[in-house]
């Protein structure tokens, strides 16, 4: 793949979310992304584990004195309008605790947040009418929402150089650290799936240029993360064999129906079963037959995100109400002494705005 000419610009990208990215011809131009406006010199990143900047420095661990308040910030940053109830942040991250201590906890966690990221304002995390906000002004730069800015961007404009920008700021999946909290699962799975839309329409956009080795690493890259995606194993075949690659092509067959064997006791698809009979038979596969069926072009960065998932995974005790506030946002109602694992996640916005 060519090299970026002008990747992220790091400085720019933590205090005002500024993408400096390579045109297709070779040029370079700013961009300013609208939701990254960052006047608080704050910038928080989730993709590939947590990290908080502070004009431009990256704040260590150890400023954390508790570690629940950086779970805090955490949800507030993947929460629906960046604000949660105060009782649903107690049920997460204190369920064993009665209200009155798990408030009293809230607002310790709450006294950490505010001194290691806003020492000195009062914008960030305030309580109002028992509803905590992430800000309460203009937001720290996100890179949950500068990623998903991006995938809407590359989508309308369809230009690799937008493609590349998007993929470079997924660093990895979501918060790795927090593998097994709940409320972590249903996001983390949503932006991993839409890096794989975002590198299938890519490859896609690169196979209608004819830029076939580009094709074969943008689709390897999907096959590397997802071993069982029909539609990126099609656009990897049919851009081996464009390259004279066919002894590759048919291999990457070979690789998919073992997986699937396996895994499954299936086989591939009919589309991609028709692809590898004409690479056998030495015909000349169309570009076209790599995005044939649904599972090619029906990539999850098209998927309409606007939604917010709020359930209760596990309970132990009475009925747990989720029920929304005067503000509108999702609230854990739990019994006393109830245990409750709610999942809240808001950055699924529609694409097209």
């Amino acid at each position: 793949m060519r090299t970026l000419t002008a990747a992220l610009d790091g400085s720019a990208q933590r205090r005002w979310g500024r993408l400096r990215v390579a045109s297709g011809e070779g040029g370079c131009r700013d961009r300013q992304i609208e939701t990254m406006a960052d006047d608080t010199g704050v910038g928080i990143r989730l993709l590939g584990g947590f990290e908080a900047t502070v004009g431009g420095r990256l704040v260590a661990a150890d400023a954390w004195r508790l570690r629940k308040a950086r779970t805090l910030v955490k949800l507030l940053v993947l929460a629906d309008g960046h604000r949660m109830h105060r009782e649903s942040l107690v049920a997460l991250l204190w369920p064993d605790r009665d209200t009155a201590s798990g408030i009293n906890n809230l607002h310790q966690a709450l006294y950490v947040a505010r001194r290691v990221l806003a020492p000195e304002s009062g914008v960030l995390f305030p309580m109002r009418e028992d509803v905590v906000l992430l800000s309460d002004g203009v937001m720290p730069w996100l890179d949950v929402e500068a990623f998903e800015a991006a995938c809407r961007r590359a989508r309308e404009t369809r230009a690799p150089g937008d493609y590349r920008s998007a993929s470079e700021l997924y660093r990895g999946d979501l918060l790795p650290e927090d593998q097994f909290e709940a409320w972590a699962e249903a996001p983390r799975d949503a932006l991993r799936e839409r890096r794989l839309g975002l590198l299938i329409e890519y490859a896609e956009v690169l196979s209608e240029r004819r830029e076939y080795s580009e094709v074969a690493e943008v689709a390897g890259a999907v096959t590397a993360a997802d071993p069982f995606h029909e539609g990126a194993y099609r656009l990897l075949m049919t851009a081996l064999a464009a390259r004279g690659r066919r002894y590759e092509a048919l291999a990457a067959f070979d690789r998919l129906r073992e997986s699937l064997t396996r895994e499954f006791a299936a086989d591939p698809e009919p589309a991609t079963r028709r692809l590898y009979r004409d690479l056998l038979t030495g015909g000349d596969p169309s570009p076209d037959a790599a995005m044939a069926t649904e599972s090619a072009t029906a990539s999850p960065i098209a998927l309409p995100l606007s939604r917010t998932v709020a359930t209760t995974a596990t309970t132990t005790g009475p009925a747990v109400a989720i029920r929304p506030d005067a503000a509108g946002t999702p609230c854990v109602a739990p019994a006393r002494g109830t245990m409750v694992i709610a999942c809240l996640y808001s950055q699924w916005r529609d694409p097209n705005g």
